[in-house]
């Protein structure tokens, strides 16, 4: 049987829904599921950014374009390009 992960995050955590929250620590943004890093990219790296978000998104975590203020053509706009450079993860 498996071990429960309990969602412990840090406290200047900005919580998106219940087991997913962002926090920028030292320059760099942590993209958190249930405590856990699962993306990271530094504060002023806006393609990464957009990489990860459409990649949340796409991954069906479409609420961080409510926290974030991100439009949803905007979303769609930025999984278009990265599908159309072949960026991975995007296919």
């Amino acid at each position: 049987m498996g071990q429960l992960l309990l969602p412990i995050f840090p406290g200047d955590t900005r919580m998106i829904n219940m087991t997913l929250g962002v926090r920028e620590h030292d320059g760099t943004v942590f993209y958190l599921h249930s405590g856990a890093p699962i993306f990271s990219h530094l504060s002023d790296d806006l393609i990464m950014f957009r990489f990860i978000t459409s990649k949340l998104i796409f991954e069906v975590h479409y609420s961080i374009a409510k926290e974030e203020g991100i439009s949803e053509g905007s979303i769609r706009y930025a999984i278009g390009l990265g599908r159309l450079k072949k960026t991975p993860g995007l296919k």
